[in-house]
C-alpha cells in the first residue's frame, strides 16, 4: 500500500499496463489485488493498476483479497475490473458465504480462506463442517 501511495495514480496504471502486456499471453494467471488487507486510502491506486492490467489483458479474470470478514466487493464493486467476489473469514463460513450468495446484483464468488487447523483454537472437527 505504501508503495503505490507512494507512486500516486498515474504511475500505478503504468506498472498496471506493463503488468497487464508482459503477462498478457501466460495462460495460468487469476489477477489478485490486495494480499489480505484493504485498500484503505490507496483504493484508487489499486483501481488504477487493476485498470491497466485490463488494458492489455481482458482474458484474464481479476479478483482481490481483502482483509478477514471483507469481500472483495465491500471495497471494489465500483472499479470496473472486479470478475468475482472472495470470501474470507474465520467466523461460521456458511454465514458469511451466504451474505455473499445473497448479494444484490448477483457476483460470482469463491471461499478463498477461513481458519486452519490449530488456529484461531479452530478444531478438526470444526475444519470438516467449514467445507
Amino acid at each position: 500500500m505504501e508503495e503505490a501511495l507512494a507512486n500516486g495514480p498515474e504511475k500505478c496504471l503504468d506498472y498496471g499496463r506493463y503488468l497487464g502486456e508482459r503477462y498478457k499471453d501466460f495462460g495460468n494467471i487469476i489477477w489478485m489485488m490486495g494480499a489480505d488487507r484493504d485498500p484503505g486510502p490507496a483504493l484508487e491506486d489499486t483501481d488504477m493498476i487493476a485498470l491497466g492490467v485490463k488494458e492489455y489483458d481482458c482474458r484474464h479474470v481479476f479478483s482481490a483479497e481483502c482483509d478477514p470478514e471483507h469481500s472483495a466487493v465491500d471495497y471494489f464493486s465500483g472499479g470496473r475490473w472486479l470478475d468475482f467476489n472472495t470470501t474470507y473469514t474465520y467466523g461460521i463460513v456458511h454465514t458469511k458465504l451466504l451474505q455473499d450468495y445473497n448479494r444484490t446484483p448477483v457476483v460470482p464468488f469463491v471461499l478463498i480462506e477461513s481458519s486452519y487447523e490449530g488456529e484461531h483454537n479452530c478444531s478438526e472437527v470444526q475444519i470438516r463442517r467449514q467445507v
